[in-house]
């Protein structure tokens, strides 16, 4: 019985904060684990660097895969007992799968300057050990001590993502480590010329085969692992081999030429097809964004940002005449705010720039264009509200609060709307206002979505909302 109400709470929560609070204890507990057999290795002295130097297979095999494995498969079992769910354990696996062929890097390097004697697939090894007993600790044990599967972990879908990381991993590691090592320049440029084509076309094309194709995501998600793959080759390829890196740049910049080409006639197209909508161009953007990505997550962030410089810099927006609008920003005393926060945020940058400029022009420059970002980022929020105001059609409500929410919801399922002045705290009741606190409470039949920044999305039957011109508001809810 208690078996089947676990699987039922967890297909009803497949994610969520157990899983998070899950990986982190898991991660960190490993992480313990290996720190701790580490510093008891070196106070027992087991660990020397003569050690080292002469290398005793028999030894370190044992402690990295009877002490590997353990702490993996324990960190596992209690990344699955805390988040409930097999996507904690597959999660934190990937994790430390990914992490640790990074962090191998830096190992690989301390071990070629100290000229120690340790081969290097047994320093290679360990992040498949880790993530391999991460996976085997998040089996979940029954009643009856017979392993089942509740969703058992799927090794071709973890593979699906580690692949690919291995892949590039690997070349780049060749690259920074064992490409100097090769004292013949024609075999050093065939070996520099495959490794550029593993990070600019093999990598490329394992994630078009392994995820776009099978996981149905748009072929444009290929463009990051294209980008990546040509940041390693310059920063990894040596001057020899620049002529390697000018022809990857010219093979590169065309296509990069034909994609945004593509991209901006087909983000065109999808918008003269919503421009007879009463959407405005950051709801367009956000739909436009989702048909090119395929990501709702990811057109979220790119709508925020696009939409903030987009406000910040729009001149003046085209009312109708033959539609009322309502702003909420306006009595609020938000934009006083804003001007005293600037008065700080300039004074405070100016001075910072030249107290970090004595230490690093480069890191006071970054720091500089923070601060004017972040102003930009104001402005176009606090012009969000002038250049996205709340309007009523026929048979909708287009309740936008600036960039940060908005709605729309049919008339039909509004059932009261009344003036506050008493606010009660309640969590099932969502709350937009600017400053102060909100003035009217809108009431609909059924649960609403409402849409804020960067992909935030709460769903409620009660809003509570600060309007400008309450009275004006309800009459023209009323009328409609």
């Amino acid at each position: 019985m208690n078996e089947h109400h676990d699987l039922k709470s967890i297909n009803e929560k497949p994610l969520g904060r157990s899983i998070t609070f899950g990986i982190i204890v898991g991660g960190s507990l490993f992480i313990i684990l290996m720190l701790i057999v580490a510093a008891v290795l070196i106070f027992l002295k087991i660990i020397t660097n003569d050690n080292l130097q002469n290398f005793n297979l028999t030894s370190w095999l044992i402690i990295e895969i009877i002490f590997g494995t353990l702490f993996s498969i324990i960190s596992g079992w209690i990344c699955r007992k805390i988040s409930r769910h097999y996507r904690g354990p597959l999660i934190l696996a990937l994790i430390i799968f990914v992490f640790g062929l990074l962090e191998t890097a830096e190992i690989i390097r301390f071990t070629l300057n100290n000229s120690l004697n340790v081969p290097l697939w047994l320093i290679i090894s360990a992040p498949f050990i880790a993530s391999t007993g991460i996976l085997i600790g998040g089996y979940r044990k029954s009643e009856n001590s017979r392993f089942i599967a509740i969703k058992r972990f799927n090794f071709s879908s973890f593979w699906r993502y580690a692949l690919p990381a291995i892949a590039l991993i690997s070349a780049a590691l060749i690259s920074m480590f064992e490409l100097e090592n090769i004292n013949h320049d024609y075999k050093k440029n065939v070996v520099a010329s495959a490794l550029a084509i593993d990070m600019i076309v093999v990598f490329p094309s394992l994630i078009y085969f392994l995820l776009v194709r099978v996981k149905k995501i748009p072929w444009i998600a290929v463009i990051p692992s294209v980008v990546i793959g040509y940041t390693i080759v310059l920063i990894t390829f040596s001057e020899n081999q620049k002529h390697l890196t000018d022809l990857v740049r010219l093979l590169v910049i065309p296509a990069e030429i034909i994609l945004i080409s593509y991209l901006f006639i087909k983000t065109r197209k999808l918008f003269s097809l919503m421009s007879e909508t009463n959407e405005d161009f950051v709801s367009r953007l956000r739909t436009t964004a989702y048909k090119l990505l395929g990501n709702r997550f990811s057109a979220d962030i790119i709508t925020t940002e696009i939409g903030i410089i987009y406000c910040a810099f729009k001149k003046k927006l085209k009312l109708k005449t033959d539609t009322n609008y309502f702003t909420v920003h306006k009595k609020s005393g938000y934009g006083s705010v804003l001007a005293g926060l600037f008065i700080v945020l300039f004074v405070e940058s100016v001075a910072v720039h030249f107290l970090l400029a004595q230490w690093s022009t480069t890191a006071a420059w970054i720091l500089t264009g923070l601060s004017i970002y972040a102003m930009v980022w104001f402005i176009g929020d606090f012009r969000a509200f002038s250049l996205r105001p709340i309007f009523v059609t026929n048979t909708h409500l287009f309740l936008r609060v600036g960039l940060r929410w908005e709605a729309k919801i049919p008339l039909d399922i509004i059932v009261g709307a009344e003036k506050i002045s008493d606010i009660k705290n309640s969590n099932d009741v969502l709350k937009i206002k600017v400053l102060g606190e909100p003035n009217l409470r809108l009431k609909f039949n059924y649960p609403v979505q409402f849409v804020g920044m960067y992909g935030i999305r709460k769903t409620t039957s009660e809003l509570m909302l600060q309007v400008d011109d309450v009275s004006e508001f309800c009459s023209e809810l009323k009328l409609k």
